[in-house]
């Protein structure tokens, strides 16, 4: 057990990308191949950039993701962090960006529930709900002011019915009803 604990938690060769994609991919897929000849991961998983920081924390129950874990750019900073059960992410996770972060909630593997997107001071910059991974209901889009920019409903990840954009007073300045994603018909209101 102690070669396989070492292998697990200590990887400072290994070289890893820095794309944004990176944290879903490393968060998703388990990193079986340090488990050996049929051998189940349980512990403490560590993995590190090649300049020592940290890259992964997280923990393995019986071969697959439980508990907290975290992805890590190679400054230090967090990538990504939330809980697994059984290799699934379930509730709640926050995901940083360039742009600010993006939080919420996940069941059974799938975004579940009320997500926001703010940008890096806290401003709201996205509200809106998942339904089994997949965008539903209203969705609000604001300016870093806070004022309202567009509005518009989603089902099964599509666009559906009137999306309105706003001008900077706060009135409608433009709308498009749209049917599975496509637009159907615009108004330009003025």
């Amino acid at each position: 057990m102690k070669l396989i604990s070492t292998i697990y938690q200590a990887q400072p060769n290994m070289k890893l990308l820095t794309s944004p994609f990176v944290c879903i991919l490393l968060c998703l897929f388990s990193i079986q191949s340090f488990a050996g000849s049929g051998g189940k991961l349980n512990g403490q998983y560590i993995q590190y950039y090649e300049n020592g920081q940290i890259s992964i924390k997280g923990h393995y129950l019986n071969g697959k993701k439980n508990g907290q874990w975290t992805a890590y750019n190679e400054d230090g900073s967090v990538k990504c962090e939330g809980k697994y059960i059984d290799n699934l992410r379930d509730g709640g996770w926050a995901i940083y960006t360039d742009e600010g972060i993006e939080t919420g909630n996940y069941t059974a593997g799938f975004k579940d529930g009320e997500w926001f997107s703010k940008d890096d001071t806290g401003n709201i910059l996205a509200h809106g709900k998942f339904k089994k991974g997949e965008k539903s209901g209203t969705w609000k889009y604001f300016a870093t002011n806070g004022q309202l920019v567009k509005k518009g409903h989603f089902k099964h990840d599509l666009r559906t019915g009137k999306w309105t954009e706003y001008d900077d007073f706060g009135h409608i300045s433009h709308a498009e009803f749209f049917h599975n994603d496509y637009i159907v018909k615009e108004s330009h209101d003025s």
